[in-house]
């Protein structure tokens, strides 16, 4: 018993030396000599031999452009990550919270016009969702429930003119109307 209480002072005591010193390092690794393909912060877990990513995640493609930027906090994306196009502009924004996404998720077209907006809860797709037009008129709009399309969802012609409604309670359709317009 006496063994047994020791072993488990030893691991806790352990656990609060090294979460009070997280020896933050950074790394970097290379396409080729001096280009740099990408750059991030981290830890050594000593119990589990390993490098654990911790700070700033960057990377780049082999003609040095950014594709992406993210943080993570103990090995998981914590925070907000953006991801660019080849061509500079930003593609994606996504919110994380301890590994899975949480809060808003969003596209952009190579005109930088807003795409998809839809928001996570702990990984899974709750609350409202939008998609767009190239133009920035709205394409369609509708919610999610637990994952589930649920309520109503609505579509729109490049206009902006109503098309279709479709009615979902969680992930079955329900109903569609074709709107007609003389």
């Amino acid at each position: 018993m006496k063994k047994l209480i020791f072993i488990l002072l030893v691991f806790v005591w352990g656990n609060v030396l090294q979460a009070q010193s997280l020896d933050i390092k950074t790394k970097a690794n290379y396409h080729s000599p001096g280009q740099l393909s990408e750059k991030f912060e981290y830890y050594y877990d000593f119990w589990q031999e390993r490098e654990v990513m911790h700070g700033r995640f960057e990377s780049w493609n082999s003609q040095g452009q950014l594709i992406e930027s993210m943080v993570y906090a103990e090995g998981k994306k914590d925070g907000l990550e953006i991801r660019y196009h080849p061509r500079g502009y930003i593609s994606h924004k996504i919110r994380w919270r301890k590994g899975e996404i949480h809060g808003s998720y969003q596209e952009f077209y190579p005109n930088k016009q807003l795409k998809i907006i839809l928001l996570y809860e702990s990984g899974i797709k709750e609350g409202m969702f939008q998609e767009f037009y190239q133009t920035g008129m709205l394409k369609s709009r509708g919610a999610y429930k637990n994952g589930f399309l649920h309520g109503p969802w609505l579509l729109y012609d490049q206009r902006g003119v109503m098309k279709k409604s479709k009615s979902y309670i969680m992930g079955k359709k329900e109903k569609e109307k074709k709107i007609k317009r003389s």
